[in-house]
């Protein structure tokens, strides 16, 4: 018995030797044509986010996402039931996980924030926040009353990918986001982004909660919203497009109160991701259901364009979330 655990701590360990060094070739392989943003590697799609390489397929799902065939070295002796409970497991405790930063002093709003596709709270978090106003400052430095509520989207199997992928529902394509739109399920994220709503609306009421996201991650939120029935604080888009938009359509403008909800969407003019287009149309959608969105269109040259800008873009949401109450810090 001592000399069968033995030889699996041997194993262990070697496999994770393996999977790091694994890990480390694969970054600089990436690295190496760091002059482009998106492209084409080993069959695999590909992103860099704020300068960090990913992989977009997700079988052990933190930082860098391995791809679910992996070399052979790094093949495990684990059975299939055991590696569907490991994924199935890894699944749960992602959708389950919010990184939260609590306000520095008394507690006024409330902001939940959807990253987007390919990506987790932990990590948009950290990035969002690297993000600076004119003066230098952060959202998270200038509003300290704010509560900070980024959740995390479960791993859920790609169709087209063949693999398992961070998203708040599985697409086809960003190039056209409502390719097999039909097959889009939205349902299970939108009840779960409307529990989290109702959680912080019970501390300090849904006036005082802006709730927005980027990219995928405002396409639920948006519809999160319109489905709750209820006016909220605030809404912030980034770079994002209205899936659905047929059940959109059906809304009734004179008795849905989260019409009123104030509204700022904003889209880089060279996105390269989701094209300014479908921003357009997103606004448009919303426009024709009596909503009053405040739109901020940026012109090309941003060094990440389906990002948030800066600082111009940081600066629009700092004026945005002033407008609708949340108060910002009084500089000495």
């Amino acid at each position: 018995m001592g000399a069968h655990l033995c030889h699996r701590y041997v194993i262990s360990t070697i496999r994770l030797y393996q999977i790091l060094s694994y890990r480390i070739s694969l970054f600089h392989r990436v690295r190496a044509s760091s002059s482009v943003q998106r492209r084409r590697f080993d069959g695999l799609s590909h992103q860099f986010v704020r300068g960090r390489p990913r992989v977009m397929c997700a079988r052990f799902s933190y930082k860098i996402f391995f791809p679910r065939s992996l070399p052979f070295f790094l093949s495990s002796h684990t059975s299939h039931t055991d590696q569907a409970h490991q994924n199935e497991t890894m699944t749960t405790r992602l959708a389950s996980t919010m990184e939260t930063f609590s306000p520095r002093g008394e507690h006024t709003h409330t902001v939940i924030f959807l990253h987007g596709r390919d990506s987790i709270a932990e990590e948009f978090a950290e990035e969002f926040f690297e993000s600076q106003a004119t003066g230098e400052e952060t959202l998270l430095d200038i509003f300290p009353s704010v509560k900070w509520v980024f959740p995390s989207a479960g791993l859920l199997n790609s169709a087209r990918f063949g693999c398992e992928l961070s998203q708040w529902f599985d697409m086809y394509t960003t190039e056209n986001p409502h390719e097999q739109g039909d097959e889009q399920d939205l349902l299970p994220s939108i009840s779960r982004i409307q529990d989290i709503i109702a959680q912080e609306a019970a501390l300090i009421g849904h006036d005082k909660i802006i709730l927005g996201g980027i990219s995928q991650g405002c396409a639920v939120a948006i519809h999160a919203l319109l489905s709750g029935h209820k006016q909220l604080g605030g809404f912030i888009g980034l770079c994002s497009w209205l899936p659905k938009r047929e059940d959109i359509k059906q809304i009734d403008g004179t008795t849905n109160q989260a019409i009123r909800t104030p509204l700022l969407l904003c889209h880089a003019q060279d996105d390269d991701v989701i094209n300014v287009t479908f921003g357009n149309e997103l606004r448009d959608s919303l426009e024709s259901i009596g909503m009053k969105p405040r739109w901020c269109e940026y012109a090309p040259g941003a060094e990440m364009p389906h990002w948030v800008n800066e600082p111009r873009g940081v600066d629009d949401m700092v004026a945005f979330l002033s407008d609708v109450g949340v108060p910002a810090k009084k500089n000495p």
